[in-house]
């Protein structure tokens, strides 16, 4: 047997070395930083003109209630709020 160690095929992680001895490989990609995140479209950037049915219906007896429902009727959305008002507030103003 021979005291000679036995040598391996040369790879990069069995070659230690500074950075000031050999640069990086060349990617083929030349300076270029990355590109921009696009920003998402939010209700402020983007306007849609729907075509909505609107109804507004009050409380019955002594709740000082208002419920509003409207319908988008291109898309078939729904929204529904239920909007209680203060004692002092008048139903007609609170609509305005």
């Amino acid at each position: 047997m021979s005291s000679r160690p036995v040598s391996r095929p040369w790879t990069a992680q069995s070659r230690s070395y500074s950075t000031t001895e050999q640069s990086r490989p060349w990617t083929g990609v030349t300076g270029q930083s990355r590109p921009t995140t696009a920003r998402p479209q939010t209700s402020a950037s983007v306007r849609y003109d729907g075509s909505y049915v609107l109804a507004v219906l009050e409380g019955r007896g002594v709740s000082r209630e208002v419920g509003i429902a409207a319908l988008d009727k291109d898309t078939g959305k729904v929204m529904l709020v239920q909007v209680r008002y203060p004692p002092h507030v008048e139903y007609m103003r609170l609509l305005q």
